[in-house]
């Protein structure tokens, strides 16, 4: 509600949940087979996270002071399941890979990425429920920290897959 190009947004929102859900059935696949059956759960909670966020295009947020509408309610409940599965990703990652050899690094980042998530999120929670500026720069900042996290995790495991020490 009240964004320009709403109907380009929900498109390009629509295609990037499409395309890390694709990422995610694989990411599920392959940990599955090289890494345990906590790794199993890592990418079933990312999974869950981008199939949940895929429902954030078709429930706009209500503009700020408007009166709440059902789009706008079921927006803060979407957010309310995600901020939690945001959060467990990659601490679920990061124990699963602390628990593989060679891998020690990787749970490290994924832990300290778990907790800058969750530190960025409380953050940002506390700035909107105070009505402070700058909560939007946090909020993309919590989401800066997740996709660059994706890309590392996504790097490292084609890496492991070309080299050969996944199978």
């Amino acid at each position: 509600t009240g964004a320009p190009d709403s109907a380009l947004l929900l498109k390009l929102t629509f295609a990037y949940s499409a395309c890390m859900i694709f990422f995610s059935l694989l990411l599920l696949h392959y940990c599955s087979r090289n890494f345990g059956r906590s790794a199993f759960i890592a990418a079933s909670i990312f999974l869950a996270l981008h199939v949940v966020s895929l429902l954030y295009g078709f429930f706009p947020e209500d503009l700020p002071g408007a009166v709440a509408s059902f789009n706008g309610t079921v927006h803060i409940i979407i957010t309310v399941l995600i901020v939690p599965l945001t959060i467990a990703s990659p601490l679920f990652f990061g124990k699963a890979f602390l628990q593989k050899p060679g891998y020690q690094q990787a749970g490290r980042l994924s832990i300290t990425t778990g907790i800058c998530i969750f530190i960025l999120g409380g953050t940002t929670a506390f700035f909107y429920a105070r009505q402070l500026p700058y909560f939007g720069l946090l909020e993309r900042l919590n989401v800066g920290v997740l996709q660059a996290w994706t890309l590392l995790l996504c790097v490292m495991l084609y890496n492991d897959y070309r080299t050969g020490l996944a199978e």
